[in-house]
């Protein structure tokens, strides 16, 4: 994920619960009485010293409630906005159903008032995307070191593996997707994206058979909240994205890249 942190903002997914730590009584109260820590749906970043919206999750509260990438969030109803963790933290202790008020600054300073939504799972984050077009962005080859355009050009279905090196369950799958891609030669073209240097990449070179991009400044996971690995992405002839998977479902990826061709 990105090195801004894209601090992920699904607040007590990941980053909230060493936070939480620090506030073990309210945690057990959270767990006793089930209650459903609070989200937002943003990433945030610093920026001058200053809380700043980086990334607005698309159907998230804070989409909803009006908030924008590029504002600086100072207070949360009565307590003051210095660090990206003080936010997480007070959203992350609030029940979700509840009521926020965020004091705004930067371009369009104002108060807004939030309706805290339940946490939602990783998978359902990027299936969001489906239905859009995949965005455009500049990688290099892994194995020619040349800068490749995204998304690749119009004409073929096409599967984007979002893979890396450390991640052996990745490693794995690169037969079963090679197999995918030689049972579709005409119809499929795959691209491989890893969140690694071109150089380590090209100790891999020779167990692909497809085109392998390397993005060490994480471009496309932060675009399209890639939060686990292996995952793949289905685009169709015109680059639509028809189509996500996690790591548990390369069969179901199997049958839709199959329906896919027969009605090309």
């Amino acid at each position: 994920m990105s090195k801004q942190a894209l601090i992920f903002f699904f607040v007590s997914f990941f980053l909230i619960s060493p936070l939480l730590a620090q506030v073990p009584q309210t945690r057990e109260r959270h767990e006793r009485h089930e209650i459903e820590p609070g989200w937002l749906g943003v990433a945030l970043e610093t920026v001058d010293e200053n809380v700043t919206v980086s990334r607005v999750l698309p159907g998230s509260p804070a989409l909803q409630a009006g908030i924008a990438e590029g504002d600086v969030i100072t207070r949360l109803n009565d307590i003051e906005i210095t660090t990206t963790q003080v936010l997480i933290a007070q959203v992350g202790i609030i029940p979700a159903g509840s009521r926020i008020q965020l004091q705004i600054a930067g371009p369009n300073p104002r108060i807004i008032n939030v309706l805290l939504g339940v946490r939602v799972d990783p998978s359902e984050i990027v299936r969001g995307f489906v239905g859009t077009t995949f965005p455009e962005m500049t990688l290099h080859n892994a194995r020619t070191s040349e800068p490749f355009s995204l998304p690749p050009a119009p004409g073929k279905i096409t599967v984007i593996d979002f893979w890396a090196t450390w991640c052996g369950f990745c490693v794995q799958s690169i037969p079963e997707v090679t197999a995918l891609q030689n049972r579709f030669p005409d119809e499929l073209s795959v691209i491989a994206i890893a969140p690694e240097s071109i150089e380590t990449l090209q100790q891999f070179d020779a167990q692909f058979s497809y085109l392998s991009l390397a993005d060490p400044e994480e471009l496309a996971s932060s675009e399209l909240w890639i939060l686990s690995i292996p995952a793949w992405m289905l685009l169709d002839e015109n680059n639509q994205i028809i189509g996500t998977y996690s790591g548990g479902q390369f069969e179901q990826l199997e049958n839709d890249v199959a329906a896919a061709a027969a009605i090309r």
